[in-house]
């Protein structure tokens, strides 16, 4: 490795997926970094061609590289998203790695001065290829549960009773005994909306109604 000349490239055996015909893959490892400019470094790219030099492909795909060890641990990992575009009269396209520190490969190389390397593929749908189409309002469904984020909830609580609302609230409770009554600052929209004994209280022409504090005692 340590010999090895910018540009030198060593091929694994073309791979292929059943699923995806038109299609092959390849690793391509540069010991010497695929350039003058990447040189002391290792380069590793997956090149993906046509299987036909007269059709044009375009994938795109999650690629994974492990580096694995004498025990098949992995000592370097990388993942990475690209468009793969094969295309006439060229056929290929790769995506990868340009300067993996050279110290990374060399703690994987095994007894035997072989290196493995492991590479995974999944294929990600491309958003500008899934078809759209308008869903009229009356398609909508309104359903009695729905999922409310714990966000959401936590902003519902802190409109309650949170220290940072109190300067916006349009009413104070103050609850307990007299000497030591806590004073919340809330809101009496959310109050009517969640009970009907403070609707009753703050919709009427009651004595609550008309003060910006009122007071809870304990009925024991």
């Amino acid at each position: 490795m340590k010999l090895s000349q910018p540009g030198l490239c060593l091929r694994s055996s073309v791979f292929k997926d059943p699923t995806m015909p038109d299609a092959c893959w390849q690793l391509c490892l540069y010991p010497g970094g695929k350039r003058p400019e990447n040189a002391n470094n290792v380069s590793l790219f997956l090149k993906m061609s046509a299987t036909s030099p007269l059709k044009e492909v375009v994938v795109k795909a999650e690629y994974r590289f492990f580096f694995l060890d004498e025990d098949d641990e992995i000592k370097f990992s990388n993942v990475n998203i690209g468009d793969f575009h094969a295309k006439p009269p060229k056929g290929g396209h790769s995506w990868g790695l340009r300067n993996i520190p050279r110290q990374k490969v060399q703690n994987s190389i095994r007894a035997d001065h072989s290196l493995v390397i492991s590479c995974t593929i999944e294929l990600l749908p491309d958003a500008g290829r899934i078809p759209c189409r308008r869903v009229e309002p009356s398609a909508l469904v309104i359903t009695d549960m729905a999922e409310v984020s714990r966000v959401h909830m936590q902003n519902e609580l802190a409109m309650f009773s949170g220290g940072d609302c109190t300067p916006y609230s349009d009413l104070s409770v103050a609850a307990g005994p007299e000497e030591d009554r806590v004073v919340f600052a809330v809101h009496k929209y959310k109050l009517i909306a969640h009970s009907d004994v403070f609707r009753a209280m703050l919709g009427h022409n009651m004595e609550e109604s008309k003060v910006e504090i009122f007071a809870l005692s304990l009925v024991s």
